[in-house]
């Protein structure tokens, strides 16, 4: 009598989860991510560069823009897939949900502008009043450890403050100097803190983390750069401008 050989019922259960997983991670590799910008005019002439790359690389993605607290909340509701130009401790406020992508986007310095040239530390602050920019999270990480922080709305609002001597220094980033140094002359800018600038990706979209590391890191060897003063521009030399949304395919198809 022949023996009949029967393959363990596990063995199909796992074959069948095996397959769904495949299956969601092949409809994931197809899924156009959503991707929250900042909206502000630096962020979109950047983001407009990384829209590009996104592109160039086949990467189906769109940009929203919105203000930065809108966009944590969408980031963490699952709105969103991702947001550009975030610090490192970003990740500290949205780590259960999503995480950076592991290949810097640039990076850019903490600055404290001040008139006196040989003030270079925020140790040599005491209990003076120093201006901080609202939504500028580096900044305001650091107000924790002012005794008399002055707060503002715009760099411009924050300069000014510090030319009618509400403040003894204010905080800005490298960018936002350097947009506003030539109309002020007289300031000096000591580097206070290191701000590596990264994108982040939602953890369920961690299928295309590979994809997104490698476009940044072709782009970067290639010479190009994501800084805003040296960022490619697009065909028209402006930021998307009026667009709330851009969505963009890999075959280059822009839709508003």
């Amino acid at each position: 009598m022949k023996r009949v050989i029967s393959t363990p019922v596990w063995l199909f259960v796992l074959a069948l989860l095996l397959s769904g997983l495949s299956e969601r991670s092949l409809a994931d590799d197809k899924t156009c991510l959503r991707f929250g910008v900042q909206d502000l005019p630096v962020h979109r002439v950047v983001a407009a560069t990384i829209s590009e790359v996104f592109t160039q690389a086949g990467i189906c993605h769109s940009l929203v823009y919105l203000p930065p607290r809108r966009i944590s909340r969408q980031l963490l509701s699952g709105d969103i897939d991702g947001e550009l130009l975030r610090y490192s401790f970003y990740a500290e406020i949205v780590q259960e949900i999503a995480e950076p992508v592991p290949e810097k986007l640039f990076e850019i310095q903490g600055l404290l502008v001040s008139p006196d040239p040989e003030l270079r530390s925020l140790t040599q602050i005491g209990n003076r009043p120093v201006g901080v920019l609202l939504g500028n999270s580096w900044a305001e990480r650091e107000h924790r450890n002012l005794a008399n922080p002055v707060t503002a709305t715009t760099a411009a609002r924050l300069l000014d403050m510090l030319e009618s001597k509400r403040t003894v220094a204010v905080l800005l980033n490298s960018v936002e100097w350097a947009a506003l140094k030539k109309h002020h002359p007289q300031l000096h800018a000591a580097p206070v803190r290191e701000l590596p600038v990264y994108v982040y990706l939602a953890k369920r979209h961690n299928v295309r983390m590979a994809a997104i590391v490698s476009a940044i890191k072709k782009y970067k060897e290639s010479g190009g750069s994501f800084l805003p003063s040296r960022a490619s521009s697009n065909d028209s030399g402006k930021a998307p401008g009026d667009r709330i949304v851009l969505l963009t395919r890999p075959q280059g198809t822009t839709f508003y």
